[in-house]
């Protein structure tokens, strides 16, 4: 696959692998309550910042071989969808159970 339809692929991926991510957090959360680790939250986190940075090098790929706008686009909204998933992985990190 080539061409624009791959570029939008990748400025959609971030935001949708964030959302998909967001509501996981959510649903798995209840099961975390009673057990106090939060190790499959913090796995939810990492599954998703791996599959945004694959994303994110896919975009800046495009961007080197087309310089097209979309390419850059999905890179700078890959990276910033990078911190935003680190941003709600902290409390993850932090916080144990139902605090």
């Amino acid at each position: 696959m080539s061409g624009p339809l791959v570029e939008w692929g990748i400025v959609i991926a971030a935001p949708v692998i964030w959302f998909v991510s967001m509501l996981a957090g959510f649903a798995v959360a209840p099961l975390t309550c009673p057990r106090q680790p939060n190790g499959l939250l913090l796995l939810i986190s990492v599954i998703a910042f791996l599959l945004v940075a694959c994303a994110c090098f896919v975009g800046r790929l495009r961007w080197k071989r087309s310089g097209g706008w979309i390419a850059i686009l999905g890179t700078i909204l890959s990276a910033g969808f990078l911190l935003v998933i680190v941003a709600q992985a902290i409390p993850s990190l932090m916080l144990q159970g139902c605090q």
